[in-house]
């Protein structure tokens, strides 16, 4: 087949969350369990990101990750995964930790800028978002404080 190419969004951006203390959690619950609780999260998740113009790039465990100015009104994505980070900060709480019945809790990181784009691989092909404005964005979240957007 066609190999796509790689294409730059000049103005994107870019959203990661986690949930804090899911390492632990992951230790002490039955990973049927967590499956659960995590399908649980992210169909909250995907249910805001339709009322916004965002993009649901994937997850990768605990990670959820979020582009906007992909689709929608391009030159509002700041706003709208701004406004996404809050609804996802506020419905997180929705959801229960199975180990001890409290609610999860967040970090998320956002960063604008441009990213490279493209649909990578040939088995199980995959869109993918990178460069130094999804790196920035990841660090922001990793390196962020508990229940707050960096």
């Amino acid at each position: 087949g066609r190999r796509a190419r790689g294409k730059l969004e000049e103005a994107v951006s870019i959203l990661f969350s986690d949930i804090v203390g899911f390492t632990d959690l992951c230790s002490k619950v039955h990973p049927q369990k967590v499956c659960r609780m995590l399908d649980e999260l992210y169909t909250v998740f995907d249910s805001i990101s339709s009322a916004f113009d965002v993009y649901k790039v994937g997850t990768i465990g605990d990670a959820y990750m979020i582009a906007g100015g992909i689709i929608g009104d391009k030159n509002a994505h700041a706003t709208a995964t701004a406004d996404m980070a809050f609804a996802m900060r506020a419905a997180v709480k929705l959801v229960r930790a199975p180990h001890n019945g409290e609610a999860l809790s967040i970090r998320i990181g956002i960063h604008s800028g441009s990213a490279m784009t493209g649909v990578l691989g040939t088995i199980m092909p995959k869109f993918c978002f990178f460069g130094d404005t999804v790196n920035t964005a990841s660090r922001m979240e990793s390196s962020g404080v508990e229940g707050e957007i960096q």
